[in-house]
């Protein structure tokens, strides 16, 4: 049995962090735990008491991370795999909801509503994270080009030495 803490923020019964939670919890593949989530057809059944434990064990690690009213309403999955599986198909299309809130943001973002240059570029990189965190590739040129056009002085630097 694995001494591991898993010390990460519990499902929230929204679904809202999904995407963070589900990255968090596929650390159970580095405990060995990866093929009691994914497709177990090729695990070797010939101790089904530790195939039970591990499973029991996987179970109850996902139920501690879920929201009270998560675990209250899946109390009842007793496989690892379904319960996976159903909060999976509840809250797996938290991608295609984020991403483009992501992109207006990123859109949006100006200068002139931080303080400083520091929340500023803080705000920027948090955004460019998220949106790598989804394959969206932000460059160094794209960066470049929402810096020069939100700083009020740069443009007109910019314009009249081309």
């Amino acid at each position: 049995m694995s001494n591991v803490k898993h010390n990460f923020k519990i499902l929230n019964i929204t679904g809202d962090n999904y995407t963070t939670w589900n990255n968090n919890l596929t650390d159970l593949a580095c405990e060995g735990h990866d093929k009691i989530l994914g497709d177990n057809a090729g695990m070797q059944t010939s101790d089904s008491q530790k195939l039970a434990i591990k499973k029991s064990k996987v179970n109850r690690i996902i139920k501690h991370h879920l929201d009270d009213g998560l675990q209250t309403e899946y109390s009842n999955a007793k496989d690892p795999k379904i319960l996976w599986d159903k909060l999976k198909a509840r809250f797996g299309h938290q991608r295609k909801i984020t991403l483009p809130s992501l992109m207006d943001q990123w859109n949006k973002l100006r200068f002139q509503d931080y303080k400083n240059v520091v929340a500023y570029n803080s705000a920027m990189h948090q955004i460019i994270a998220q949106l790598e965190f989804y394959g969206v590739v932000i460059t160094e040129e794209q960066k470049m080009e929402k810096n020069f056009f939100n700083f009020p002085c740069i443009p007109s630097i910019v314009a009249t030495t081309i």
